[in-house]
């Protein structure tokens, strides 16, 4: 169990007229913003300091608490009247219910942070006519690759799964391992889920957000079964690491490092560690192949990390939604990005990170929430995927499984 923690930070900003042209009185008052530790401190603390540059008479402090206590704390904190006037809140349609249910966060259709946005990335934090929130920053999953064994290899980078599956014989007869993942810690088998279960995104892009809050099941899109008989296929096939049920990803990353390994799942947001990392090789990124022919639009699994509100309850909302229309300039938001890190961004004419494989990575970001997350069910979906490879249970069973834990979970 993880100590839920907080981190205060104050900054000093001043509201004579804001990027919003909203001018304001100039008696001193604090705004306070509530997020999680992962909405990245440096970056958010980076574009208060520059509303402290233009507004002296406004504080702000921040307050991030770990991820798995944030939803319950705030909630509870808006239930009593006692939010923060500016909050991280999460993209998912119960989430997104819960924030209307309760009337907690200001609508902000027409903001002019809204019209900074990439093409429909207003609908992410939408609800029944309202947008909720802002989205900061944009994730997926794919394939990362060494580039330099592909070319030694005679190979290409896979646009079908056709190729890929002929990426994978190859490096495995030339004594690679085809795919470098690990599935001893459990949670692992996300890398594998994720990455193929883009086909389901693509064939039910709002599969997801039903299945959250009860409208649908994964028993009705056969996508979600084929990425664990595909997964099923390639574990036979031997193109995961041997003995992959006992590896764990640590060991199974570092053999794509070492360069025993041509493909390595993973997140975006990977491109950090890999950096850091520093590799003798050449690599790159790109979405996981599922279907027979080329298509330039294939969806990659992904969605979005936070977005940001505005407590509609608040003393200061007015405000509070300033400050996001001064976040989300291309210049200011530029700095968030830079501080933060960011691979995918959200504003339009703002990249993240000057680097071929950030750039790959941008092309793969879709414009909406395809991130098929199981919830409650992620226990279902991570023990059975095991029990799958080792031929226990079959993709259907697991399937039905997911469908029912998530039903407990919504009865209680």
């Amino acid at each position: 169990m993880k100590k839920w923690g907080k981190r205060l930070f104050a900054v000093s900003a001043l509201a004579a007229m804001c990027a919003g042209g909203t001018a304001f009185a100039e008696e001193e008052i604090t705004l306070t913003y509530m997020g999680w530790l992962d909405n990245n401190e440096d970056g958010l603390r980076a574009v208060a300091d520059l509303y402290e540059e233009a507004n002296p008479n406004v504080k702000i402090e921040i307050e991030l608490l770990e991820s798995d206590q944030y939803d319950t704390v705030y909630m509870a904190r808006m239930a009593s009247g006692e939010a923060a006037d500016l909050m991280s809140i999460r993209y998912q349609e119960d989430n997104k219910k819960n924030y209307a249910s309760g009337d907690y966060v200001a609508d902000l259709t027409g903001q002019p942070a809204v019209g900074y946005l990439k093409e429909g990335l207003d609908q992410v934090s939408a609800y029944e006519g309202e947008i909720q929130g802002i989205p900061v920053a944009a994730d997926c999953w794919g394939l990362w690759y060494n580039a330099d064994m592909l070319e030694k290899l005679g190979l290409e980078v896979p646009t079908t799964i056709g190729e890929f599956r002929n990426c994978c014989e190859t490096a495995k007869e030339a004594g690679y391992v085809p795919i470098a993942n690990g599935l001893q810690d459990g949670w692992t088998a996300w890398m594998t889920l994720w990455t193929l279960w883009g086909k389901a995104g693509e064939a039910a892009p709002t599969l997801f957000d039903r299945f959250q809050i009860g409208e649908a099941t994964l028993s009705d899109v056969e996508e979600v079964r084929w990425a664990f008989d595909t997964a099923k296929e390639y574990y036979d096939a031997g193109y995961y690491p041997e003995n992959v049920l006992g590896t764990s990803q640590d060991s199974a990353v570092q053999l794509w490092y070492n360069q025993e390994a041509l493909f390595c799942p993973n997140g975006s947001f990977f491109l950090t560690e890999v950096e850091a990392a520093d590799p003798d090789f050449t690599y790159g990124f790109c979405k996981q192949p599922y279907n027979e022919e080329p298509q330039e639009d294939i969806c990659a699994q992904g969605g979005y990390t936070f977005s940001m509100a505005a407590y509609k309850q608040g003393e200061h909302v007015d405000q509070a939604i300033d400050f996001i229309n001064f976040f989300f300039t291309p210049e200011n938001y530029s700095v968030y990005v830079e501080k933060a890190a960011v691979i995918g961004t959200t504003v339009e004419g703002v990249t993240g990170g000057d680097s071929g494989a950030a750039k790959q990575i941008g092309e793969c970001i879709t414009p909406m929430n395809t991130n098929l997350h199981p919830g409650a069910a992620q226990d279902a979906a991570t023990d059975g995927l095991a029990a799958v490879f080792a031929g226990v249970k079959t993709s259907d069973e697991v399937v039905a499984e997911m469908d029912q834990m998530l039903q407990d979970s919504l009865t209680k």
